[in-house]
């Protein structure tokens, strides 16, 4: 499936910025999968401690949970890259790499 990222042209957004305050305030301020702290400031980072929105089932494979907070997760942008190996590795099955995702984070 294709189309548009669902946050594709919102950094900044209020929608955005909802989900990663939720997130933020949910994981009490940490990368879901390493543990390292977020940057209260989520907006404008570019570091690697930089929050990401992450989604456990891609959203090309699930556009169903695109905006389902149980589905997303704030990661640093380290972890990220880490997301999309796992992604590259598995495509075409969500549950597959929904369940590396968590098992990657943890093993941190």
């Amino acid at each position: 499936m294709t189309g548009a990222h669902p946050f594709a042209g919102r950094k900044g957004s209020a929608a955005r910025d909802k989900f990663a305050a939720d997130l933020f305030a949910a994981q009490g301020g940490r990368c879901r999968m390493c543990q390292a702290p977020i940057p209260a400031t989520l907006r404008g980072r570019t570091g690697q401690r930089a929050a990401v929105v992450d989604h456990l089932r891609p959203w090309r494979l699930r556009p169903d949970l695109s905006f389902e907070e149980a589905n997303l997760q704030l990661i640093c942008r380290s972890c990220h890259a880490v997301c999309h190996s796992i992604e590259a590795a598995h495509p075409g099955d969500a549950e597959i790499i929904a369940q590396a995702k968590e098992r990657a984070g943890q093993s941190w």
